[in-house]
């Protein structure tokens, strides 16, 4: 049995190793199948990395994609873990997020497409439910108008049809009439184009068109169908040409991190909230891969708060935090006071470095005794 005290606490661990506890130690059965089962989805990636550069496999997609980054996610692999089995370690990394890549935008186009789906749907029932209203509660009147619309069949008895009964039962059908009779060019092809296309040229082309569609007076027609379009058309290019900057800023941001190649520029580009975060991961496996890892104790747990922290929590992916929140792996904290570093889990070889006030850093890994919090950070 070996007693010795945790960090600057004052706190006492005691440390009891056994040859028969060895032999019966369920947990380190649980660890081999672990590390099996690591190195199987390891060398799978590296598989596919290498048939990639050979041309006889493309990126990674569908569930072998997610099985990969699930793994990633899980197990946290470092260069120096994967030295093991190859030397494949940053080349697959890099492979598998430029898988993430194409597989992120693919998902975003279904669940956009899924949205466009769900909108045209509400929309008609909207014009289903409107239209029986009207129907129910149109005048005498309202009838005999488009009666006399459909028996002139012009653009002037349509528009006189519509300057009276502008939401009447049939100024849906008016308003189509009169698109048939004018437009030169197919609007409504031109947008369904657009739609499937969702860029800023096929929305701009459909502005162009429509603004170029004029009735026989010269002017443009006022109860077109497709006008309620151009409003939504405008917005949609607004909307991607702010989104093609944020991706290019994206692009800059990462690139300026790999130039500078240090914990502090990946660190920087992970909390940066002006980008889409489209390399969050990668930076994750670069900060661990060039760091310095250390041990420290920070602290004690009370409920899901961790009582007089060494760290402040500033940033934590995908979810709301506070700051004295109970760490967790990935996250990124601030440090509140000067404390020395570790070099081992037990906190009892002293590396000679220091966790300097306010400086950032990255938690590696949480470990729990009782309620005594350790924390495994890179620096």
């Amino acid at each position: 049995m070996v007693v010795d005290t945790i960090g600057d606490s004052g706190d006492m661990l005691i440390d009891i190793s056994h040859e028969s506890l060895i032999r019966h130690w369920k947990a380190l059965n649980i660890w081999v199948d672990e590390e099996s089962e690591a190195a199987i989805q390891y060398t799978r990636l590296c598989e596919a990395y290498i048939a990639h550069t050979e041309n006889r496999k493309d990126l990674l997609s569908g569930r072998e994609y997610e099985i990969s980054q699930e793994w990633l996610e899980k197990f946290k692999p470092t260069k120096t873990w994967s030295t093991r089995y190859n030397n494949y370690f940053n080349e697959s990394t890099k492979y598998l997020a430029a898988s993430g890549k194409v597989y992120n935008k693919e998902m975003r186009n279904k669940r956009r497409l899924k949205r466009v789906k769900k909108t045209v749907l509400y929309s008609f029932l909207v014009l289903a439910c409107m239209g029986a209203f009207y129907y129910l509660t149109r005048p005498i009147t309202d009838e005999k108008a488009w009666e006399v619309a459909i028996t002139t069949n012009t653009i002037d008895g349509y528009e006189t049809y519509l300057d009276s009964y502008g939401k009447g039962t049939h100024a849906p059908i008016a308003q189509d009439s009169i698109s048939s009779l004018t437009y030169k060019g197919d609007l409504k092809a031109a947008w369904l184009e657009a739609n499937a296309l969702n860029a800023v040229k096929g929305y701009e082309n459909y502005l162009n068109l429509a603004a170029a569609t004029r009735n026989p007076d010269g002017k443009i027609l006022t109860y077109s169908t497709q006008a309620r379009f151009v409003e939504t058309a405008k917005k949609r290019i607004d909307s991607l040409k702010n989104t093609v900057s944020t991706t290019v800023l994206d692009e800059a941001e990462w690139q300026k991190a790999e130039r500078k190649n240090t914990v502090s520029s990946y660190l920087n580009y992970i909390r940066n909230e002006k980008v889409i975060g489209e390399y969050d991961m990668l930076a994750a496996v670069k900060i661990q891969e060039i760091g310095k890892t250390g041990y420290l104790y920070c602290g004690k747990l009370e409920g899901n708060q961790i009582y007089d922290p060494v760290f402040d929590l500033i940033y934590r992916s995908g979810t709301e935090y506070k700051e004295d929140d109970m760490l967790r792996t990935n996250d990124i904290v601030r440090a509140l006071q000067n404390r020395r570093i570790y070099s081992n889990p037990s906190v009892t070889q002293v590396s000679g470095s220091l966790v300097e006030q306010d400086s950032i850093y990255f938690v590696k890994s949480i470990n729990l005794q009782a309620n005594a919090v350790f924390v495994e950070i890179v620096y």
